[in-house]
């Protein structure tokens, strides 16, 4: 008898060869899509085995029938976390073979904004925690569409973030992300919010650091001067104005802050100027005896009448307009002298000041009072504009002085809303009303196109 010999292994039964994981994509923050290869062609199914512990005790398994496929998307599972994967083809007779474990996180969840705060020169953004071991958040923020600011916290706990050195009553957008190991959360969603008005110490401050310089000079704004059409039609007819006489200009929008100034520091003299804020203090200090002097007002504001003026300094004194003076932070006028030599910014202060007591901080006088300035004698800013307007013009063509000034609050539109502003324009130009019409009109359009930024 002969007997065949044939190695052993012929008649040992050979289940499919390993697959070999090619890829894992994420998908989002709770779904991974496993890809493989396999060149097996008696492979049944494959079985897809994950969990997030490297031991792979106890794995999840979910079954791919189509044997054409290649892939497979994995959901249901938890944000950043790490799922440790195996795949497994198994033939007809049960026989398989498993490819090497690899790993891959989930996506990181995008913060909700939860809250935010708002100051007049700041914002405080909240947002949900990020998952365990996540590394931080970044925020990014920005003035409209200008190009984004961005901030970094590295810490998982911290969950809210004050944002300063903003401007008043100007809208920001904001969004955050979670930062992970190795990767980042979705932007969540632009979200935007307008910062408080400015409030009356704050306008006084920045008036107070206006330029001493007469070049003109932006504060508080991101508007530059120098780019716009009507930004260098308003330099040159400044500078051509100043070549003939002296002209010193405030401009403060009085919900932002935003202005511009030249020769602010530069003393002149006020002429009948200091007749509105005396008027506005009586009022505001003494409203039952003022009451009694309303005719004696009307002169004095209206038609600028110094024999009225002077008699209701002598019935109500100096006092009055000292205090006044004090809460506007005017330094270089206090209230003493009923025409007096005066720096811009202080009478600047003096109507921002008197818009407070018009508008803001009222009392029973207030409307009544505030009527008094809408039609002054020789107001040129009224003149100029077709906004209501509260001014107190002062001349004097005489002693050499030929001064001719205008000051008061526009109450300014842009786009639909409110947008008032102080404006203050001093100068030696007696008998040139038209072109200090021409300069306020100027000045309008470059504050709508600075509080339009």
């Amino acid at each position: 008898m002969v007997l065949s010999l044939l190695p052993v292994s012929s008649y040992a039964e050979e289940g499919p060869a390993a697959p070999v994981i090619s890829s894992i994509e994420r998908n989002g923050t709770a779904a991974l899509t496993v890809r493989w290869e396999d060149d097996s062609e008696d492979v049944a199914v494959y079985e897809i085995r994950y969990s997030n512990d490297s031991s792979m005790t106890d794995p999840s398994v979910v079954r791919v029938r189509n044997t054409d496929l290649r892939e497979k998307k994995i959901r249901g599972l938890s944000s950043y976390t790490r799922y440790y994967i195996t795949v497994t083809a198994v033939d007809e007779e049960g026989l398989s073979a498993s490819s090497k474990v690899r790993s891959r996180r989930t996506g990181i969840e995008t913060p909700a904004v939860r809250k935010k705060a708002k100051g007049q020169t700041y914002i405080t953004v909240t947002w949900s925690r990020g998952e365990k071991d996540t590394k931080g958040y970044e925020i990014q923020y920005s003035k409209g569409k200008r190009p984004v600011k961005n901030i970094r916290i590295k810490a998982r706990k911290t969950t809210s973030k004050k944002i300063g050195k903003l401007y008043p009553y100007t809208s920001y957008r904001f969004r955050v992300r979670t930062v992970g190991d190795g990767m980042k959360s979705k932007w969540s969603e632009w979200k935007t919010v307008r910062t408080k008005k400015a409030g009356r110490k704050y306008l006084q401050n920045l008036i107070e650091d206006t330029s001493h310089k007469s070049k003109v000079k932006v504060f508080n704004s991101d508007y530059d001067i120098n780019k716009t059409k009507k930004g260098r039609k308003l330099l040159r007819y400044l500078r051509k104005m100043k070549k003939k006489y002296r002209v010193s200009v405030v401009m403060i929008d009085l919900y932002s802050g935003a202005g511009f100034s030249s020769s602010s520091h530069t003393q002149m003299y006020s002429a009948s100027c200091l007749k509105g804020p005396y008027v506005a203090a009586i009022n505001r200090y003494r409203p039952g005896k003022a009451n009694r002097y309303r005719s004696s007002q009307r002169q004095t504001i209206v038609q600028s009448n110094n024999v009225t003026y002077l008699m209701l300094r002598g019935a109500f004194g100096r006092n009055v307009i000292r205090k006044y003076c004090r809460r506007a932070g005017s330094t270089s006028y206090v209230g003493n002298h009923p025409y007096a030599y005066v720096l811009p910014k202080d009478l600047a202060k003096l109507w921002v000041e008197n818009y407070w007591y018009f508008f803001r901080d009222t009392n029973r006088n207030s409307k009544k009072t505030r009527r008094l300035y809408t039609h002054g004698h020789l107001a040129f800013i009224n003149h100029a504009l077709k906004a209501t307007v509260y001014t107190k013009p002062g001349w004097f063509p005489g002693a050499g002085k030929n001064t001719y000034n205008d000051a008061g609050i526009v109450m300014s539109k842009v786009n639909g809303e409110k947008r008032p502003y102080v404006v203050v324009v001093m100068s030696k130009g007696w008998g040139h009303k038209k072109e200090l019409t021409g300069l306020v009109q100027l000045i309008n359009s470059v504050h709508k196109e600075m509080v339009s930024e």
